[in-house]
């Protein structure tokens, strides 16, 4: 009676594209991490520069524009703005 079973030359093959597939995977995962966390650091930068934006067209007097000031930012965190006021071409 003959056994029917994988040899090991098979086993060693699945097991080979097993291992590529999980590293594969690992990969493509790593990157998904990595593209998110720099998203949330753009975001983070875009939305502090709209409060630094608004900060400044708030403001009413020329001198206080040149001079500039300091915003307080979530997470407390402090950020400095100044504008500068550039004469119509």
């Amino acid at each position: 009676m003959k056994r029917r079973a994988f040899t090991l030359v098979e086993v060693l093959i699945s097991l080979a594209m097993f291992a590529l597939a999980a590293i594969s995977l690992g990969a493509a995962y790593t990157n998904v991490v990595l593209s998110r966390q720099a998203l949330k650091v753009n975001d983070v930068a875009v939305d502090d520069l709209a409060r630094a934006r608004a900060a400044l067209l708030e403001t009413i007097n020329y001198d206080d524009v040149t001079t500039g000031g300091e915003i307080n930012l979530p997470g407390d965190r402090l950020a400095t703005w100044k504008g500068e006021i550039e004469p119509p071409a």
